[in-house]
């Protein structure tokens, strides 16, 4: 295969200068419903969401981009024989770094500030669970014997970025590859085909005014349309 030798236009425009994307699991346990009771022994969770992502801070520290934020999880589950349903629901912070890696096709930044972005691309639970709180996780907050929490972990994904006025590489290749050639002539491209389940039909005839289709019982043939 011959090799192409691609030329570059440089073009100033807003661009993404350095970028990364990063996964993480979270654990966070809840003790309380939101009442204030602690987690009935018997709860049965029902449903386990994470809302309201609030990112404050984003700022690059040496290779990566700290994230600095809070979110909400909520837990649904059914107590007493399933009798009752409970509510828990609490705020966690997070504290994350993605690494940053240059972008390819910067030539050279302009003289600007560059600013920082981060987004979250998934956030999710991705598991939850009754269970006896062995750890003294819940230590100061419920008290008695046993005592349970719910852990929830969180799946989040975040894309962390920095963008400002840059000199961008659009590549160009030589006209003579770029501009699209002729067709082949009339005749030469394969016929479109597609194998019948008829086994007869009645065939139309386009260079006649009569549609014999249309007649009873229509004709029928066998073949190749």
């Amino acid at each position: 295969m011959r090799q192409v030798e691609v030329n570059c236009c440089p073009v100033v425009m807003d661009a993404v200068t350095e970028s990364g994307i990063k996964c993480f699991h979270n654990t966070h346990i809840l003790c309380k419903d939101t009442n204030g009771n602690c987690i009935p022994i018997d709860a049965c969770i029902l449903k386990a969401i994470v809302y309201d992502l609030n990112i404050i801070s984003v700022q690059q520290v040496n290779g990566c981009m700290n994230i600095k934020g809070t979110y909400r999880v909520r837990v649904l589950y059914e107590f007493d024989n399933q009798t009752q349903v409970g509510t828990a629901d609490e705020q966690f912070d997070f504290d994350i770094n993605v690494p940053l890696a240059k972008t390819d096709c910067i030539v050279a930044k302009c003289d600007c500030c560059e600013e920082e972005c981060a987004t979250a691309t998934k956030i999710h639970v991705i598991f939850a669970t009754v269970e006896m709180d062995t750890t003294g996780s819940c230590q100061g907050q419920c008290t008695g014997s046993p005592v349970v929490r719910i852990r929830v972990i969180v799946e989040k994904e975040f894309m962390a970025f920095k963008h400002c006025k840059a000199v961008v590489c659009l590549p160009l290749c030589p006209p003579e590859f770029c501009t699209p050639g002729e067709g082949p002539p009339a005749g030469e491209c394969p016929d479109y085909l597609e194998t019948t389940e008829c086994p007869s039909w009645c065939q139309d005839n386009p260079n006649t005014p009569d549609n014999e289709c249309t007649s009873c019982p229509p004709p029928q043939v066998t073949g190749t349309p």
